[in-house]
């Protein structure tokens, strides 16, 4: 997506959490919307099945950029966000990275991408 659509899913994101009762359920819509993005992916079998996974999946991966600030803070406390936001970079990054290096090693002893 460009950078409007990218300001977009933004804004919707943080515009629906001033609205609810409470963040976390416009962040489990969003993780919601992401899940349906990742249901689409394993179907894919056009070009056009990705652009429709791309686009459902982007806009639900949109609600971490405006969520993440407002519910670290309101869960951990508002004396350590740059804690706990540096301790959630740290460790999602790291298993981020693992996923890659796992998938191979489960293709190699398997010889398919299936147990991944």
């Amino acid at each position: 997506m460009d950078r409007c659509g990218q300001y977009l899913r933004k804004i919707f994101f943080g515009w629906l959490s001033d609205r609810l009762p409470d963040g976390k359920h416009s962040a489990v819509l969003g993780h919601l919307v992401m899940a349906a993005g990742m249901l689409i992916m394993m179907k894919v079998t056009t070009a056009t099945m990705l652009y429709v996974y791309s686009i459902v999946f982007g806009f639900g991966y949109g609600c971490l950029a405006p969520l993440i600030p407002v519910l670290l803070p309101d869960r951990f406390g508002r004396h350590i966000p740059g804690t706990a936001y540096g301790m959630l970079a740290f460790f999602v990054g790291t298993i981020a990275r693992l996923g890659p290096v796992l998938g191979g090693m489960i293709y190699d002893r398997r010889g398919s991408y299936a147990m991944a």
